[in-house]
């Protein structure tokens, strides 16, 4: 595959990353570490022949972020949580059948 060689390419520099089909989440220290990071993989996507969607990327927090449905936050002494994201949350429906299931 394609990204193949951007997983590569992150495990080297030894980035913490999720990839998940087109999505891809790496996490760094600083905004700094960040651009500089996007920069490099926007060159390899280059050379690739892929684009980025500007309008879903961001160098952000990941608690400023979603990801696959799924936001992070920090608790007050357990650390870090995760849960469905509020827009994933209001756009999921249990239909009747599904209902029944879980009663």
């Amino acid at each position: 595959m394609l990204l193949d060689e951007v997983d590569r390419k992150l495990e080297r520099r030894g980035h913490r990353f999720v990839h998940y089909a087109d999505d891809c989440n790496v996490s760094v220290r600083s905004q700094k570490a960040g651009e500089r990071v996007f920069n490099g993989l926007r060159k390899c996507y280059d050379r690739l022949h892929l684009k980025v969607n500007e309008t879903g990327t961001a160098i952000a927090s990941a608690f400023r972020r979603k990801f696959l449905g799924y936001c992070l936050w920090w608790s007050a002494g357990d650390g870090v949580k995760c849960a469905v994201a509020g827009m994933a949350k209001a756009t999921f429906m249990l239909t009747p059948a599904s209902k029944a299931h879980y009663e």
